[in-house]
């Protein structure tokens, strides 16, 4: 095989695992993707503000990030876990619905809406939407895969909105090479990666409710 020919290959398999990422922009930054932390600012239990009683109490239940208002919370949870997932269900897709990053289904690349009313899906604590049912299944065999993607799109979307000049936790400037915390859809643009650390312990207090970033 020729030199030529041999690029050729390189080329078509480099443009082939872009597409199968969902890599369709450019960026130096560094991207943090956060779904698994419970992004919610009320206790699953009680509908109180987690620091009602003196600051969150965060247990991990079936493979779940869930934040209590106290430790009293955690049994009644666990007596009624489909009951009180549901509910985390709910309020993580009226949170995260408006911000979500693209009109496409992340497993078949169709626009939302074209089968039918999206599948709007959690997958730990976080929104993801199908074109069908049929996608749920296809995702959860290699959601890594599919989260990418989905990490993809927000900082798209976030970079086209405009990166801010400082960082949203420490207030420093950002930089040339900002890191893109993902989390809930969104995006929050950071000094260094050690700032999602922060954010992870209150993302609500991060979170825009009503805006894009």
């Amino acid at each position: 095989m020729n030199t030529q020919n041999i690029f050729g290959r390189y080329i078509v398999l480099a443009a082939s695992m872009m597409l199968a990422v969902g890599v369709s922009y450019a960026t130096d930054h560094a991207v943090i993707s956060d779904s698994t932390t419970y992004p919610l600012a009320t206790c699953p239990v009680t509908g109180q503000s987690l620091d009602a009683m003196g600051g969150a109490v965060i247990e991990t239940i079936d493979d779940r990030e869930v934040r209590f208002c106290c430790a009293g919370c955690i049994g009644r949870y666990r007596a009624d876990i489909e009951t009180y997932a549901a509910a985390i269900d709910a309020a993580v897709i009226e949170q995260q619905r408006e911000h979500y990053p693209t009109d496409q289904c992340v497993v078949m690349n169709t626009e939302l809406g074209s089968m039918g009313a999206p599948v709007e899906y959690v997958h730990h604590n976080r929104l993801v939407r199908f074109c069908c049912a049929g996608c749920v299944s296809r995702f959860e065999q290699n959601p890594e895969q599919y989260l990418t993607k989905l990490d993809a799109a927000a900082v798209e979307k976030a970079q086209a909105a405009g990166i801010p000049d400082t960082c949203a936790v420490t207030g420093e400037a950002l930089g040339d090479t900002p890191t893109a915390l993902v989390i809930a859809n969104q995006v929050l643009w950071l000094h260094t990666e050690a700032c999602a650390a922060e954010i992870r312990k209150d993302p609500p207090q991060y979170l825009h409710a009503d805006a894009e970033e």
